[in-house]
């Protein structure tokens, strides 16, 4: 399991990238295709953050 737990305050988005890529590195998407969705109560969250994260981790393993 990957995590940070915070008493107080938000992660920095540097603090995000890394967690995200140090999960998404595990799992084994290389060579295959990958689609994201996206749920409809995400609008309080930083998503352009996390799908410019997930971007940089999986697009140089995964196929276009």
């Amino acid at each position: 399991m990957i995590g940070k737990g915070l008493p107080c305050g938000y992660l920095k988005p540097g603090e995000v990238e890394a967690l995200l890529h140090e999960g998404l590195a595990q799992i084994p998407f290389d060579g295959k295709r990958v689609l994201v969705v996206i749920p409809d109560r995400t609008r309080t969250m930083p998503m352009p953050l996390f799908f410019r994260a997930i971007a940089k981790s999986l697009l140089p393993r995964t196929q276009a």
